[in-house]
């Protein structure tokens, strides 16, 4: 990372970062349903990694820009209250993480939506309902800063359809134990003749890219510069399924232990050893890496993937689990300056930065 991007990160971006959440932590604080406020105060509180993390794209064209930056954090927030709501409400109910989600699928809807009445359907199903607009205002915003991007509208159908396959992942992966795995396995079939890349991965990892928000943020950004066809589509090529891919698998590999406690899906679970898993990592470290090759502004985007590796690895779940030479192995496959990323993480995380 170059020292102009690293300082721009440390004293504009995160600093902005953490207001944004501060004022949404206070907003959702507020909300009547207690539970809905107690599960979106845990997700800003426990995820804001992903919104710090997340931001980086702000400084696409060399600069910060606000405008994506509040739109990441507004996005990611609601990916992650979403996420908790799935997660520890009780139910396994599919038209009620479908209707929950709909909110991300309205941020990029063509259509003329009344967010007022949809907002009202997003709880339709859900045992907790009053969340003093809190989800319609996190939709609004990120409406509002769409509507700043002139060229938008060149970005839009992929957006929408990323973030469908998202919501998709996010749907069926919250099923009852005995359904996820079935149901899972065919939509990663579904759509082998949709995404030509979709064949060439297991069903996990297929899960795994999808899951992933960055794809979203690296289009948003590109509309922040100079948007060109050309960046559009290697940006696809090369986010869908390799970076994408490696950002959730790294989630996943330093959740393990917390995942097996709650019951909740893993994906790195299903590769049959440790091995493999290695293996596997490390391939879409390198792939992410080669394709890199083949997009504009490719030290940018080099920098995003060697900033995942520093960023999950450095995270104290590594050592809490004992994956000291995995995480050695991998910092080694990114080269030595993801190793000097690694040192600034620690750093930052010792003095409460991240």
């Amino acid at each position: 990372m170059q020292f102009k991007s690293l300082s721009l990160m440390i004293f504009k971006v995160l600093p902005f970062v953490n207001r944004e959440l501060n004022y949404w932590y206070d907003v959702i604080s507020n909300a009547s349903s207690d539970f809905l406020s107690e599960q979106g105060q845990l997700s800003i509180k426990f995820k804001k990694f992903h919104c710090q993390g997340g931001s980086v794209y702000s400084l696409y064209k060399g600069s910060f820009d606000e405008d994506v930056a509040r739109f990441i954090v507004a996005f990611q927030t609601i990916s992650d209250y979403l996420d908790n709501l799935c997660d520890r409400s009780g139910i396994y109910e599919e038209r009620s993480f479908a209707k929950l989600h709909q909110a991300m699928l309205d941020i990029f809807n063509t259509d003329e939506v009344n967010l007022s009445v949809s907002g009202e359907g997003y709880y339709k199903y859900y045992p907790h309902t009053d969340d003093d607009s809190y989800l319609i205002n996190l939709v609004q915003t990120c409406r509002q800063e769409l509507s700043k991007f002139k060229e938008i509208d060149l970005v839009r159908d992929d957006l929408y359809f990323y973030t469908k396959l998202y919501t998709e992942l996010q749907i069926y992966k919250h099923l009852e134990l005995d359904k996820r795995e079935s149901k899972l396995k065919s939509w990663h079939e579904h759509y082998t003749t949709k995404l030509n890349s979709a064949g060439n991965l297991y069903w996990w990892e297929f899960a795994s890219a999808s899951g992933s928000t960055l794809l979203i943020f690296a289009l948003i950004a590109l509309m922040s510069k100079n948007y060109d066809e050309t960046s559009h589509r290697s940006i696809l090529n090369c986010y869908f399924p390799w970076i994408c891919g490696l950002h959730i698998l790294l989630d996943y590999l330093i959740d393990q232990e917390e995942d097996y406690r709650e019951q909740d899906l893993n994906f790195v679970f299903f590769y049959p050893n440790k091995e493999m898993m290695l293996t596997r990592l490390k391939y879409f470290v390198n792939k992410s890496l080669e394709s890199i090759k083949e997009l504009p502004n490719a030290d940018f985007h080099k920098m995003v993937v060697k900033g995942l590796l520093a960023l999950y690895l450095s995270d104290p779940k590594i050592e809490s689990q004992g994956m000291e030479l995995l995480r050695n192995d991998l910092l080694s496959t990114g080269g030595s300056d993801t190793l000097m990323l690694y040192k600034v993480c620690k750093s930052l995380r010792r003095v409460g930065v991240i």
